[in-house]
């Protein structure tokens, strides 16, 4: 985890608040090559000494979605970075406000009100860095996943099938079965739970990270109506200390989401590794003790 962390954060860790949407797309793909283990070109490797069939097209299909929620992982990374930034000014303000700050036992200077305005002119400027949920086609990258779990528990039932036969077939009639072919039943078997596995792991992130984001969103954009709010009435000071009363209530919860969204991406992070690393070892497990035969179809 705290390899993710810091190599992350290096990437991430400018003062400037960038436009996501025009961030350079080689500066991403540079950073998932430093987080996404194994590699493409790792798994392309070891895909290319076998041919394609079913079983290596559904194996190919779970690297390309988990790669590319890693790719969601990064982008939304960054998001917080940037919800962050967009949030500094706004909470220096209120950490300069005394702590049992209300309408009833304090007013605010004509600085601090100034401040505000300032503030909030300049949180209403610069955009939601969390894009709304459609705008990263999570229902769609669910909808992939799922018809790719039901192809791989399809394929896991055909499989279970298979070497159920064999194990009750070969003691009966061992010379017309290769002494091979249970074992090689038994890797494809491997591989299929393995991707199968992998693919629950990232719908059940996606559907985590979805909701997350979708809440942080919709704060961010409460947050900026309530301070347009405190702008339309400028140098109304009560209007302006309300806004900043309703800012403070709910930051807390704001920052706990946030942390939330971080850790979760995190974890997303590791799991896809971890899921990524346990296939590409079960398709090396079986090249090394099969290096002549193929995948079956």
């Amino acid at each position: 985890m705290a390899r993710f962390r810091s190599m992350i954060h290096q990437d991430s860790s400018s003062d400037q608040y960038i436009d996501l949407e025009q961030a350079d797309f080689s500066e991403e793909s540079q950073q998932l090559e430093k987080v996404l283990r194994p590699s493409r070109e790792c798994v392309q490797a070891a895909l290319s000494h076998i041919r394609p069939n079913t079983l290596t097209k559904l194996v190919d299909t779970y690297f390309k979605h988990s790669e590319h929620t890693s790719r969601l992982c990064l982008h939304l990374y960054r998001g917080v970075h940037r919800a962050r930034l967009l949030y500094t000014p706004l909470h220096n303000l209120l950490d300069d406000l005394p702590l049992g700050f209300d309408l009833d036992s304090y007013s605010l200077s004509d600085s601090q009100c100034n401040w505000a305005l300032n503030v909030f002119l300049q949180f209403d400027n610069l955009d939601n860095p969390f894009l709304s949920s459609d705008s990263h086609n999570f229902d769609d990258m669910r909808r992939c996943l799922s018809q790719l779990r039901q192809q791989l528990d399809h394929r896991l039932k055909k499989s279970h099938s298979r070497v159920h036969l064999l194990r009750r077939t070969i003691p009966k009639c061992p010379a017309f079965f290769p002494s091979n072919m249970s074992k090689k039943e038994r890797a494809h078997l491997a591989q299929l739970n393995a991707a199968a596995k992998g693919a629950c792991v990232l719908h059940h992130h996606l559907n985590t990270i979805d909701c997350l984001v979708a809440q942080l969103y919709t704060a961010i954009e409460d947050d900026k109506f309530r301070i347009r709010f405190g702008l339309a009435r400028d140098q109304d000071r009560h209007a302006i200390q309300e806004v900043l009363k309703q800012l403070r209530r709910n930051r807390s919860n704001f920052e706990q989401k946030l942390m939330g969204l971080e850790e979760d991406l995190f974890f997303c992070f590791a799991d896809i590794n971890r899921a990524r690393s346990l296939l590409l070892k079960e398709i090396h497990l079986h090249q090394i003790h099969h290096p002549q035969t193929l995948l079956a179809r």
